[in-house]
């Protein structure tokens, strides 16, 4: 964990942070996506079994820690 200014920078388990990450992830789909009027696919079992093979890890940056 590292912080700076108020804000903390740490790696989290993805478990912790999906409900909060879905909800950013979608927006960024409509944000940014090509095809925006098409859904995301966006699968949780897909993070989950990726993280538990060691290729993918999650950093959050918190204020306050919230």
């Amino acid at each position: 964990m590292i912080e700076v200014a108020e804000v903390i920078f740490d790696a989290e388990p993805f478990a912790l942070v999906w409900a909060e990450a879905l909800p950013l992830l979608e927006a960024n789909h409509e944000e940014t996506g090509r095809y925006a009027d098409v859904p995301p696919s966006i699968i949780e079992e897909c993070y989950t079994r990726m993280e538990a093979a060691g290729a993918l890890r999650v950093y959050t940056a918190r204020e306050d820690d919230e």
